[in-house]
């Protein structure tokens, strides 16, 4: 009786589907969310950027114009899988090109993936500089949608004073000697882009937090004073619930939890959110560095409000424990197995993240215009992707991959897969050993199901997903610092698929590649006469990077250098 219903609400959605408009025009706004001010990437004028609110199957129609005359920019849906729509992955250099200044570009997709998720620019590191969002995919049919009085957004995020294109080059370009290697750290942190949000409570009442970690750097911890959190969701996918007092959320990461108001409640309490210090290791970090933030559940406005609350430690509910709702089986059998080992390097006197010993090097084409372009018979060979793109390919129309993710690092890393979400079948402590070479029963029978996961310092990480979304996706770590220094690669998935869909490109997603001078057709050099003959493919990182920037922008009257 319950799937029939569901079918029936599910066909109900579908009718009642709508669509969808947003007409953005990005350019620099002034703001001081933590008393400091700067200019920030704001839309229509305003900062912080709106929410995106839609209902499942809702055809979502964005028109972006880039207003702020020095960068280039981009816009990714994260969390939304574009199925059939690889195109409106918002991912220079897969799906596109940047959006320069003066240009405008059309997103149009069908809102696919229900739950809580993120909009962000995906160039150059910008997205830190303000330019993010939530995106909230709405489904009545969805577990938990009715287990709720109250909805709240809990944006967290980490925030710096300088603009990323300086800070960029400094990490990529200052000698090792003297510093390089560190990635800049933080100056504060920030709950919904202030310091100290308040959030309205009625005892007895049930109130859903979204909780989004927007940061660039930073992984967070949160515990709300004097109550529970329950778990229901992680990016997006339902979960069995789960009752804790502190999560841990990563970069990019989304959790869905509800707490209940106290009944008898006189006071008010606080919610704490605090930067993991171990994510910075040695870097120097700003001498005023504000690592927590802390946001109010008033009860009562004529009461003071109380004291941050105290956080003992950093521990909290481990991410693989908590099954999906369907506590649905680890996949299998497994068709095809990635291994990748990662870790960083000084190449030609560069910080450079390395996936099994090759740094990634954006390609000269777009990679989903390679494959369009491409005889059907070489879609299928990595080759044409480019020398530097740690590309691997698909074949199989269904299938279930495993990717292995060993880390030689001495760090975390959250891992982000595009165009999916994946069962997190093994996950090592920091520290223990690499992932088993043989099944031997150790993986998780119950996996955890999201987009972003933790691989631990000098541990492993293995994930299982279906492959059945044909589309070059990208993989990668979502510290923004190790993107911009190449610990990427791209998922080719299904290419003889990918060109039956007969993609629409919109013309002016061309013009903006053509404005650029970049080629729209051919291998990842450009060369649509041999295609394997890729001298044209960029093969060396830039040597003095500025993200976004357009050219060299002004010298700052103090250069950037936490070094002093």
């Amino acid at each position: 009786m319950r799937s029939a219903i569901a079918f029936v609400l599910a066909n109900a959605i579908a009718a009642n589907a709508a669509t969808v408009t947003f007409n953005w025009n990005v350019t620099w706004v002034w703001a001081s969310p933590d008393g400091f001010g700067r200019p920030v990437v704001g839309i229509n004028g305003q900062w912080p950027p709106p929410p995106m609110i839609v209902n499942v199957k809702d055809q979502v129609i964005v028109q972006l114009y880039n207003g702020l005359g020095n960068e280039s920019t981009s816009l990714h849906f994260h969390g939304q899988n574009q199925g059939k729509s690889q195109q409106m992955e918002g991912a220079p250099p897969v799906s596109q090109c940047p959006l320069p200044p003066g240009m405008s570009m059309t997103y149009n997709f069908t809102a696919g993936n229900t739950g809580t998720h993120w909009y962000h620019a995906h160039f150059g590191g910008q997205y830190m500089d303000g330019f993010r969002g939530p995106f909230i995919a709405l489904d009545t049919t969805a577990p938990f949608a009715n287990d709720y009085d109250v909805d709240y957004t809990f944006q967290v995020s980490d925030w710096y004073h300088e603009q990323v294109p300086y800070m960029l080059n400094w990490y990529q370009t200052v000698p090792k000697a003297t510093g390089q290697g560190m990635e800049p750290v933080p100056d504060s942190t920030l709950i919904n882009n202030q310091l100290d949000p308040k959030f309205p409570m009625v005892p007895g009442k049930r109130y859903l937090f979204r909780i989004i970690n927007t940061s660039g750097f930073a992984s967070h911890v949160i515990k709300f004073a004097g109550h529970n959190m329950t778990i229901v969701e992680m990016d997006g996918v339902a979960t069995v619930p789960t009752v804790t007092k502190k999560i841990m959320i990563a970069a990019a990461q989304r959790y869905f939890v509800i707490v209940t108001a106290l009944s008898n409640a006189t006071k008010n309490y606080g919610v704490v959110s605090a930067m993991m210090p171990n994510m910075f290791g040695n870097n120097i970090q700003p001498t005023d560095i504000n690592m927590n933030a802390t946001a109010y559940l008033v009860y009562n406005t004529t009461t003071p409000l109380p004291a941050q609350p105290l956080l003992k430690s950093y521990k909290a509910i481990h991410e693989s424990t908590i099954p999906t709702f369907t506590e649905t089986p680890i996949l299998g059998p497994v068709t095809q197995v990635v291994n990748i080992t990662f870790d960083f390097a000084f190449i030609n006197d560069q910080t450079r993240g390395r996936i099994n010993g090759n740094t990634f090097v954006a390609p000269l084409v777009p990679t989903i215009y390679t494959t369009l372009s491409a005889p059907t018979n070489y879609s299928i060979n990595s080759t044409i992707y480019g020398p530097s793109t740690n590309t691997v390919v698909f074949n199989n129309p269904v299938g279930v991959v495993e990717i292995n993710v060993v880390s030689n690092d001495n760090r975390d890393h959250p891992f982000h897969i595009h165009g999916h979400t994946a069962q997190i079948v093994h996950q090592g402590d920091p520290g223990t050993s690499a992932v088993p070479d043989v099944w031997n029963g150790s993986y998780i029978q119950t996996p955890a199901t999201r987009d972003v996961f933790m691989v631990n310092k000098f541990s492993s990480t293995v994930i299982r997903f279906v492959s059945k979304n044909p589309g070059i996706w990208l993989f990668h770590c979502h510290i923004e610092w190790h993107i911009e220094a190449g610990l990427v690669m791209q998922l080719v998935e299904d290419p003889i698929q990918i060109q039956a869909l007969n993609l629409t490109v919109p013309q002016n997603m061309y013009n903006a590649c053509q404005s650029q001078g970049i080629p729209i057709t051919g291998n990842a050099g450009g060369n649509s006469v041999n295609w394997f003959d890729l001298s044209k493919a960029p093969s060396k990182p830039a040597a003095s990077p500025w993200g976004a920037y357009v050219g060299i922008p002004p010298a700052l009257k103090v250069p950037y250098s936490p070094l002093v």
